[in-house]
């Protein structure tokens, strides 16, 4: 495809900034995936950030930050005005999830711009998940209006595609997976990042009560050998002394880290002998695509959206409750044939359908003719 005269913008999700990513150790997936091939692709790209960390960018990207540090609620609704003259530069706006659609509907609206966002997962059922009152009815609303003014709409799970398409009929709706780049997360010898002898299970995944982490570390308390069973968390949340509390409570071994630069996250992949996520919901996981990539046979919770993955084949589904983790946790660490056919299956599906430099020109191709 060759470049043609465009502008693209970037929303974040409110509260959202390189900052956070930061944080999350995701920095370097937006910098060295997304923003790499956008600008390859458009004249000039604008990232709305929400914080004011001022960053070296190549000459054609530029951050558009929140210079008087308003609050995230209001400051979405006044991004299009504070940056009237560069919103008036775009050609067309690129929202990173539902949740930061409302400056775009904004510059839909008043000046006439198109936009394209992710429906990362179902907003709505997880709220409702997390007891929230209020928020699922917002975000239901938002829904609705996201849905009537944008002018395309990314999903990342067939299950989510296809209700939405029921849903919202004259909707153009895009299948675009998450992806990972198959040539840097990929089967080797493990560089011993995790430490210790017996079964390395890793998890790679917020600390928070969607994931099912407890349910996890009292499955592994069941098992007789658990001595032998290394658990590694990787992520941050609100649940993690609460996580370590039981894990010294039932003897089991667990470590945690807080955050592991994304180019980084390989090595402790390949130090690992499985993948476990055991969580009730979930949209398209970019950590089960990239253990995926990696070869490991992957031990996944049977939640809704979880049928694209072919089960005993490419991954092993289990239930939610700690007999039912244990069980098949148990099958995983003692049947090494059935380890070895899942990891070659899921690096197969991994290089067929999420490359992510392949999807990403796909996305590319759905910005350059809405």
């Amino acid at each position: 495809m060759n470049k043609v005269n465009s502008n693209l913008g970037i929303f974040l999700s409110p509260g959202d900034s390189f900052s956070s990513l930061k944080k999350s150790g995701q920095d370097s997936r937006f910098f060295n995936y997304y923003l790499s091939n956008y600008k390859e692709k458009f004249d000039q790209v604008y990232i709305f950030t929400y914080d004011q960390l001022k960053l070296s960018l190549p000459k054609s990207c530029f951050v558009l930050e929140n210079k008087h540090n308003w609050h995230r609620f209001f400051y979405q609704f006044l991004i299009p005005f504070v940056h009237l003259s560069r919103v008036k530069n775009i050609d067309v706006f690129r929202v990173m999830q539902l949740t930061g659609v409302i400056p775009a509907i904004i510059c839909r609206i008043f000046f006439k711009k198109p936009f394209i966002f992710t429906y990362g997962y179902d907003y709505y059922a997880f709220a409702k998940f997390k007891n929230q009152r209020i928020r699922p009815i917002l975000l239901k609303g938002l829904e609705k209006i996201a849905f009537y003014f944008a002018s395309g709409v990314i999903v990342t799970n067939k299950k989510n595609k296809l209700n939405l398409q029921s849903k919202y009929p004259r909707a153009k709706i895009f299948y675009v997976p998450n992806g990972v780049d198959t040539k840097k997360f990929k089967p080797e010898k493990a560089k011993k990042l995790l430490k210790g002898s017996g079964v390395n299970v890793l998890t790679v995944a917020r600390l928070e009560k969607q994931k099912n982490l407890e349910n996890l570390i009292k499955a592994t308390a069941l098992i007789k050998d658990k001595a032998k069973i290394n658990l590694l968390f990787i992520g941050r949340g609100k649940l993690r002394s609460q996580l370590i509390l039981l894990a010294k409570k039932k003897e089991v071994n667990l470590k945690i880290i807080d955050r592991v630069v994304h180019n980084k996250l390989s090595g402790y992949y390949q130090g690992a002998d499985i993948f476990c996520l055991p969580s009730y919901k979930e949209g398209q996981p970019k950590a089960l695509i990239e253990a995926m990539a990696l070869g490991l046979p992957c031990l996944v919770g049977n939640y809704s959206g979880v049928e694209e993955f072919e089960n005993k084949k490419e991954i092993l589904k289990t239930g939610f409750n700690p007999e039912e983790i244990r069980a098949n946790l148990l099958t995983l660490i003692e049947n090494h044939r059935l380890r070895k056919k899942l990891g070659l299956k899921a690096r197969k599906k991994a290089e067929q359908e999420f490359n992510i430099q392949k999807l990403l020109a796909k996305e590319i191709e759905i910005l350059k003719n809405v």
